[in-house]
């Protein structure tokens, strides 16, 4: 009987071991083939769920999932072009079908056979044209890719290496100036403007500077913030601060004011990537932008003239922080970087959006484009090479298209996918395996 048992056991522990080598097998199976899939459609789903938080907060936003048809017709005939965004994105959704002259916009996907452009945020698809509407694809239709976070987000926080994509798109849209469709972080700037004695007069806090930041984790701008405090005080805004600021922009607007001086830090240093950091949180508000970011001469092709003050003209920070308190005790210099206020003209913007207004700065330009361009797509071959630089590599970390500074501005959260539904994998095998062998120890017993 003893041998029987001792067998017996033998047997279990063979099956056993079998088992978590087959257990194990299946996990880097999954882990090899669906590592990048899973993570994706987490992503998809929690951009979804915070996305849709704005749609059951506006109702005129839940309408433009059915296309109303007579907005596209005058007298009958068709005479405005049809925009569908094939998936919303963002927390501020569209709420007016026709704030483009010209155009209508619509989340009704039913509607893409009449659909004279297609949008798909990059974030919002797949890095693989497997998941693309081709078999409702119009050949004079426009499918165009969108993304206004820069190429190392898109790469390292994304994870998207987009050349499965090369070929897909007709247009590219983007902050990019050689973008098909330009749609930088612009603002309109004729109410901000006033008599320059009142912007000195507003100019009360007992700080220098003000700071805005949502990212806690050291970066190149927090180590730079970290020694400019050394020499000049600067108030810093965001969660990591414990000061938090109001969301209203007209709100943030006239808190910034106070101060003479904005930190405009981008999270990344790549071409063109100049957002608003700058226009609305600097300009918009009426304090000298001190920006750290893309080139001065990336800066200087879209912005006014003598506006802003570059970390990367000064040698050291003991350099920059002497020049702003120098600008700080001469208002007669502080204040021409204000004279921009009477000379520059807005006009080579697409035009700017508005507050609680998402939809101009993005939707208008393309209006524009679809009614200026005649009926044959193009299509970018080389999405990856045009987006990342020439010479991208998807095995390299590092993008041509960005500067060796630049970094994510928050970590990376595939690890902490892959963890969780890593442990989840396990703990629900030790679970079977759990309840089999109480199974066969009860079948054992019973035997007995």
């Amino acid at each position: 009987m003893a041998k029987m048992s001792t067998g017996m056991n033998k047997s279990v522990r063979q099956k056993t071991f079998v088992s978590l080598c087959a257990a194990l097998f299946m996990y880097l199976w999954m882990f090899l083939k669906y590592d990048k899939y899973i993570y994706e459609t987490l992503q998809v789903t929690d951009d979804w769920m915070s996305t849709s938080r704005g749609f059951k907060q506006d109702r005129k936003a839940r309408e433009l999932f059915t296309l109303d048809k007579k907005l596209l017709q005058v007298a009958g005939e068709a005479v405005a072009k049809l925009i569908l965004i094939w998936t919303p994105y963002m927390e501020e959704p569209y709420t007016d079908p026709v704030i483009c002259p010209g155009c209508v916009i619509t989340y009704d996907r039913s509607a893409i056979d009449q659909a004279d452009a297609v949008v798909f945020h990059f974030g919002k698809i797949r890095d693989s044209p497997s998941g693309l509407p081709w078999k409702l694809r119009k050949t004079e239709q426009r499918w165009v890719w969108l993304s206004m976070e820069p190429p190392w987000h898109v790469r390292h926080l994304f994870q998207k290496t987009l050349t499965p994509l090369n070929g897909v798109f007709n247009w590219t849209m983007s902050y990019r100036h050689d973008s098909d469709v330009y749609t930088p972080f612009v603002m309109d700037f004729s109410e901000i403007k006033k008599p320059k004695v009142a912007l000195l007069a507003e100019k009360n806090a007992s700080s220098l500077g003000a700071w805005m930041v949502s990212n806690c984790h050291p970066t190149e701008r927090r180590q730079l913030i970290g020694a400019l405090r050394e020499h000049v005080t600067i108030d810093e805004y965001g969660v990591c601060s414990g000061r938090e600021l109001c969301h209203e922009a007209i709100c943030q607007r006239q808190v910034l004011s106070r101060y003479k001086f904005y930190f405009a830090l981008e999270n990344s240093r790549c071409q063109d990537y100049i957002t608003e950091k700058f226009w609305v949180n600097a300009l918009g508000s009426r304090a000298v932008p001190v920006v750290m970011g893309t080139t001065r001469a990336n800066y200087e092709a879209v912005a006014p003239p003598h506006s802003f003050i570059h970390v990367d003209d000064f040698a050291t920070v003991e350099d920059l922080a002497a020049f702003l308190k120098h600008l700080d005790q001469n208002d007669e210099e502080y204040l021409k970087y204000f004279d921009w206020w009477e000379t520059w003209k807005q006009g080579k913007f697409p035009k700017p959006r508005e507050d609680g207004d998402s939809a101009l700065p993005w939707m208008c330009p393309l209006c524009e484009k679809l009614h200026k361009t005649d009926s044959t797509p193009k299509s970018e071959k080389n999405l990856d090479t045009w987006w990342f630089g020439n010479g991208y590599n998807e095995s390299n970390d590092a993008l041509p298209i960005c500067d060796s500074h630049s970094g994510p501005s928050a970590f990376e959260t595939r690890w902490m996918i892959t963890l969780a539904y890593s442990a989840f994998y396990f703990i629900a095998v030790a679970v079977v395996f759990s309840l089999i062998r109480r199974s066969r120890l009860n079948a054992t017993f019973s035997c007995r």
